[in-house]
């Protein structure tokens, strides 16, 4: 009888790299039914080596057993990386989410360089909507373990110029969201910095 700890393998459509995820990574259904047939299962991945990620259905997704000391490390020195992105959709509440595994000690440096060079087929928001270009990412599993700070759900932020700004947090489902009280959004850079996505300008929080 085999043993070991099951996870789910995706060979990458360009370069054909094997992908490996947890076991319990979910596999999604997709509501509209002109860009999937309802009820189609399927898991949108990006591969490490080749930069390219797909969308792809139940029956490309393979179990395999490994043989590892800790069933929550991936095999091969890599580690899960869960990553939104925002889409082109105006006012569209849903986000990408890709799927994909990275080596050992990742940065949230390395996840920024990675989507930099990312090209994403078919890939979309849950409401059908493609990924804004360049790639923005709203969250990443990797960045996230890496913030040790969590602002509170209403905090302030400080501007180059001198002035103060407040803000707003919102937490649920693995996300954190930020926005100004004008409804203008905020990206969490690092630690300390934000960005106001409508102009550009980084301010700081000083907790």
């Amino acid at each position: 009888m085999s043993t070991g700890s099951k996870f789910l393998i995706v060979t990458c459509q360009d370069c054909s790299d094997e992908i490996v995820l947890h076991w319990s990574t979910p596999l999604r259904t997709f509501p509209r039914r002109e860009l999937l047939p309802t009820g189609v299962l399927y898991i949108d991945v990006a591969c490490h080596r080749c930069g390219h990620g797909y969308r792809y259905t139940a029956d490309n997704v393979h179990e395999r057993l490994y043989d590892t000391a800790d069933p929550d490390q991936l095999p091969g020195q890599k580690v899960w990386l869960g990553s939104w992105l925002r889409c082109d959709g105006e006012s569209c509440d849903s986000h990408v989410l890709v799927e994909s595994a990275m080596p050992v000690g990742s940065t949230s440096n390395d996840v920024k360089q990675f989507f930099s060079r990312c090209t994403l087929h078919g890939i979309t928001c849950y409401s059908g909507h493609a990924p804004a270009l360049p790639l923005e990412l709203m969250w990443d599993s990797i960045s996230d373990s890496e913030i040790l700070d969590i602002p509170p759900e209403s905090f302030l932020l400080h501007s180059a110029a001198g002035g103060a700004l407040r803000a707003l947090a919102s937490y649920g489902l693995g996300v954190a969201k930020f926005r100004l009280v004008d409804g203008r959004k905020l990206n969490r850079i690092d630690n300390r910095t934000f960005q106001i996505l409508e102009t550009g300008e980084k301010v700081s929080w000083r907790p």
